[in-house]
């Protein structure tokens, strides 16, 4: 059920027991980790609500200087008893998919007996749970849930410094989703206390070793299409393994390669990056241009996946040289 910005907050404020959810793609996303963390401080605070927080996946490490991040419990979604908890609210997640780890299960959805509560801003978004509050024009989900506490927000700079994580990291930074919304949003977190430029050093410049040479082996591999003016790389199962470090550090190489050089070259529209977490099992990631005017949410559903007009990604199976083919040729047929 499609339900108001009004309406979802109703929904929070009656329940008692509340669990809230961290979605993640090969790790767990920094929009929904802000939001989550953000709304949870709130309802600590001001409600005086129980609330838990849980994930499928660790938290990456780039994440820790947020308060009480050390309080997320790591449990696979599948193994929890949601019949304890009154509401289990999931911020940004399109699909329920995205709660588990899919290196280790094929699908997840909840039960009918179970209430649940969605929160995001994604267009691909299945309307999935009991409620639904979907703003597509939000810049991030963390935006949402700025609004929806607006009063709440005052003195509370823990809560705001979460909230504006969650934004600046689904913004890449402040470079796309981008409103006038946005900034009034991002300036009042500031003045409820949200460090701006201690939450930028810990999530941007605070990469290993083991990140800089995944991101040196990506950097050495980025193809050039010149017809379609895209560009493209991979990392594979045995650059992890080679390498070291872990998948949190698969991912930052990930995120440095597609958000900054796969599409920094001055004439390439789209950058794509195959990503191999585990034999097999590829994570495929868009990005574009403003001027590229590629609707990468709809190649992304394609595939199973969504995302955003201009970041989107995927999950597929099988040998990265067929993959790297097959997804390839259907971007020179949709572009």
């Amino acid at each position: 059920m499609k339900v108001s910005k009004k309406k979802a907050k109703e929904i929070i404020l009656k329940a008692e027991k509340i669990l809230i959810l961290i979605s993640g793609f090969v790790t767990p996303d920094g929009d929904s980790i802000g939001s989550s963390f953000g709304l949870k401080m709130i309802l600590n605070k001001y409600y005086r609500k129980r609330v838990d927080i849980k994930s499928s996946f660790k938290i990456p490490q780039r994440f820790d200087f947020l308060q009480g991040i050390n309080n997320c419990k790591v449990e696979d979604a599948t193994g929890i008893d949601f019949l304890n908890y009154d509401l289990i609210i999931v911020c940004d997640a399109a699909s329920p998919i995205l709660l588990i780890d899919q290196s280790v299960h094929k699908d997840f959805s909840f039960h009918k007996d179970i209430t649940t509560l969605s929160i995001d801003h994604h267009k691909t978004n299945k309307f999935w749970a009991t409620y639904n509050f979907n703003d597509v024009k939000a810049s991030a989900t963390g935006e949402i849930i700025a609004e929806l506490f607006n009063k709440e927000l005052t003195g509370n700079k823990n809560a705001a410094e979460s909230i504006l994580t969650a934004i600046i990291t689904d913004t890449g930074h402040f470079r796309w989703h981008l409103s006038k919304k946005t900034f009034l949003i991002t300036n009042n977190l500031i003045n409820c206390g949200a460090d701006i430029e201690n939450i930028s050093q810990n999530l941007y410049y605070r990469d290993s070793q083991y990140t800089i040479e995944l991101i040196k082996r990506g950097i050495e591999r980025l193809r050039w299409n010149k017809t379609h003016k895209f560009t493209y790389t991979y990392l594979s199962y045995s650059d992890l393994r080679k390498i070291g470090g872990g998948v949190d550090n698969f991912r930052s190489a990930v995120d440095t390669v597609i958000n900054q050089y796969a599409i920094s070259q001055e004439s390439s529209m789209l950058g794509i990056t195959f990503l191999e977490i585990e034999k097999g099992i590829i994570k495929v990631e868009f990005r574009g241009k403003k001027a590229s005017k590629v609707d990468l949410s709809e190649v992304a559903k394609y595939f199973g996946g969504g995302g955003h007009k201009y970041a989107s990604g995927f999950t597929i199976y099988g040998e990265m040289e067929k993959v790297i083919k097959k997804v390839l040729n259907y971007v020179d047929r949709y572009i």
